[in-house]
């Protein structure tokens, strides 16, 4: 799948589908997104739901060292 290309389009890949199938205890995954070709950027968020306020908190991926 596609998620960028040269026309600058953009798609967002959601957890429901990046992880189908996969079982068990995942709250200690980590995901590693590398580029396999081209120059688009890769960005990774998640959103947390804050106990006190219930607002949505978004969290940036993180670059690897």
């Amino acid at each position: 799948m596609a998620l960028s290309d040269a026309d600058g389009s953009f798609t967002q890949v959601n957890d429901d589908v990046l992880f189908a199938g996969v079982t068990g205890d995942l709250s200690s995954m980590t995901v590693l997104v590398e580029g396999v070709s081209g120059s688009a950027p890769i960005a990774a968020y998640a959103t947390v739901i804050d106990n006190v306020s219930g607002d949505a908190i978004l969290i940036p991926g993180q670059p690897t060292p």
